[in-house]
């Protein structure tokens, strides 16, 4: 088990971004198709349990397109996924 956390994601989170717009930040190597299925729904899953945490925002536009946003005040070192240690 690693220590390490995602610094880069939480930049990444100063602006509403989709579980899609993050995946090249918590997976930052080649997927093919089978792996991007994967790292999507590891990506939503560390999305809504930092969300439940209380460290992000949801948010849904018109067309149903979820983002989440760091919570202002929130941690500032969200925990890398299991998926990226």
């Amino acid at each position: 088990s690693s220590s390490r956390t995602v610094s880069s994601e939480e930049y990444e989170l100063q602006t509403p971004r989709s579980a899609a717009e993050l995946l090249m930040t918590l997976f930052p190597r080649d997927l093919d198709t089978h792996q991007t299925m994967f790292a999507m729904g590891e990506a939503i899953a560390h999305l809504n349990r930092l969300e439940h945490a209380g460290r992000l925002v949801r948010i849904e536009d018109d067309d149903g397109l979820v983002r989440f946003v760091r919570k202002p005040g929130a941690a500032q070192r969200p925990a890398r996924p299991a998926a990226c240690r």
